[in-house]
């Protein structure tokens, strides 16, 4: 269920360009995050009025996989599970990069496969300039954490 103001604007668009059930079911759908990338507890996602699946009845169409319709709450939840998760990084291994806030361009993957095993082990484990990035994008995996040499 979207809240009371994207109900009436959407209920506006659909008389005024006579959208089909599928056109509104589609729209919908382009609007509503998957609850299967949360990265965060879903415990109360199972009983609020934005989780798609207490609406699945509506369009008997056997679309059962659970979307959530308050992106503001989804990303609310999502930024602070991550920062609870950059808080526990930043413990485990000091220095903890955002995915999205740093550039592919700047980042060079430092790995016992690219410098060897001997020189990884012995220096890049040892750097003081070696650190984690997180993946903190909605869709990526909380804990991708990759420890990398920045050179």
């Amino acid at each position: 269920m979207f809240n009371e103001t994207i109900q009436n604007n959407t209920l506006s668009k659909v008389i005024k360009e006579k959208w089909t059930v599928k056109e509104t079911k589609a729209k919908a759908n382009q609007v509503q995050i998957p609850l299967s990338i949360a990265k965060f507890d879903l415990t109360e996602c199972n009983t609020c009025p934005h989780n798609s699946v207490r609406q699945s009845g509506l369009f008997d169409n056997g679309d059962v996989d659970a979307k959530c319709s308050n992106n503001t709450c989804f990303k609310a939840k999502n930024k602070a599970y991550m920062e609870v998760q950059l808080s526990e990084a930043q413990e485990r291994f000091g220095t903890v990069l955002l995915l999205t806030e740093t550039n592919k361009a700047d980042r060079k993957t430092v790995s016992a496969t690219v410098v060897g095993e001997t020189q990884y082990n012995e220096s890049c484990e040892a750097c003081t300039d070696r650190v984690a990035i997180m993946d903190d994008s909605i869709t990526g995996s909380a804990w991708s954490y990759r420890r990398k040499s920045v050179h």
